[in-house]
């Protein structure tokens, strides 16, 4: 969770944004791995939101994301669907 943590600051750049949509696969820190519709696994790294609850493993998630470098993709929101 990032509720204590500082928040990493970012001015997204549109043309690098990209978005992901399936289920989260794998938690470690504030990493995220969410596969998405076409099988690939997307690493997320979430410090730059405030999130209250991560996601769990299996939630079905999209996210949007801005890829920084070629190694860094730097979630810019959120959105899970409760799963029971």
């Amino acid at each position: 969770m990032t509720q204590n943590l500082s928040v990493r600051q970012v001015s997204p750049d549109m043309d690098k944004v990209k978005q992901v949509t399936g289920p989260v696969v794998k938690r470690e820190g504030l990493n995220l791995y969410v596969q998405d519709v076409s099988g690939a696994v997307v690493p997320l790294d979430m410090s730059a939101l405030q999130v209250r609850k991560m996601p769990r493993d299996g939630q079905e998630v999209v996210a949007l994301y801005e890829v920084q470098g070629n190694l860094t993709n730097v979630a810019l929101s959120i959105q899970g669907e409760k799963l029971d």
